[in-house]
């Protein structure tokens, strides 16, 4: 359920079903300004499918440690089990239009596509493929039980194609930063997840968290130097992001058994 929520407008004040027990469409609206210091949604477990895209201003999202800033553009959808509260910047307050659905079909849809239960799309912009389902909810037309899941199932696979449109693979991104500073915020932001999320799909794939793995890349290429190169331990450890010499050597001798001289003994 959604608690300390004030009336929205909606364009479906009936519920409307496709095909019974299939998809229920609970409300929507075009353009919805929210109203600072007031609309702050909270939901609980059991809450529809929501999907919501800013058209101006902004806010936050907020599920347990994880907060995300919403801007113009941003699109977010949140699963029935997702316990989570979202709410306008107060001298910024976003508008947003919106559309709440449950039943089988959109779960079908959730578990096609990977939905995770709060998912974050930023610079997605599908305003005018949500604007489509409005306007088809607003006019109820002859072809409504027909065009309405097209819709929905073409802007589902349009924000999943966004996702998977990241610059590269996860452990390729990461050797590009082998080099550089690397936060995970960031990587998390350019591969359009949550961070907890991608944390998950890291693991599963490489069996390490990002920082494991970068960390490891690090030494492996700084031992590479040590062993080819006459440069200085100092010099190689910045190269590498290590905070001194010392940190480096530390790290070497606790992840190989061996210090840097030995390395270079050899």
């Amino acid at each position: 359920m959604v608690q300390n929520i004030t009336t929205r407008h909606t364009l479906a004040p009936r519920r409307a079903v496709l095909k019974p027990g299939q998809l229920h469409i609970l409300g929507g609206a075009a353009q919805v300004r929210a109203r600072p210091h007031k609309d702050h949604y909270i939901r609980e477990a059991g809450s529809p499918w929501l999907i919501e895209y800013v058209v101006a201003g902004s806010g936050y999202i907020s599920r347990g440690s994880e907060q995300f800033t919403v801007s113009p553009g941003d699109t977010y959808v949140m699963g029935p089990h997702a316990e989570s509260d979202y709410r306008p910047d107060n001298r910024d307050p976003w508008e947003k239009m919106f559309v709440e659905i449950e039943g089988a079909f959109i779960d079908s849809l959730a578990t096609a596509y990977g939905l995770e239960e709060v998912m974050y799309y930023p610079q997605v912009h599908v305003a005018h493929q949500l604007q489509q389902l409005l306007t088809l909810l607003s006019h109820r037309g002859a072809h409504f039980q027909r065009d309405f899941p097209i819709g929905l199932h073409r802007l589902i696979s349009t924000l999943s194609l966004s996702r998977k449109q990241a610059p590269q693979s996860m452990g390729d991104y990461l050797e590009l930063r082998v080099k550089h500073a690397f936060q995970l915020e960031e990587m998390a932001s350019d591969f359009k997840y949550s961070k907890n999320h991608l944390l998950r799909l890291f693991k599963s794939e490489y069996g390490c968290t990002p920082y494991e793995y970068l960390l490891q890349r690090r030494v492996e290429q700084a031992i590479w130097s040590i062993t080819h190169t006459s440069l200085s331990i100092k010099a190689i450890a910045r190269e590498f992001q290590f905070t001194d010499g010392k940190h480096l050597s530390s790290t070497i001798k606790k992840r190989t058994g061996k210090s840097p001289s030995e390395w270079r003994q050899n």
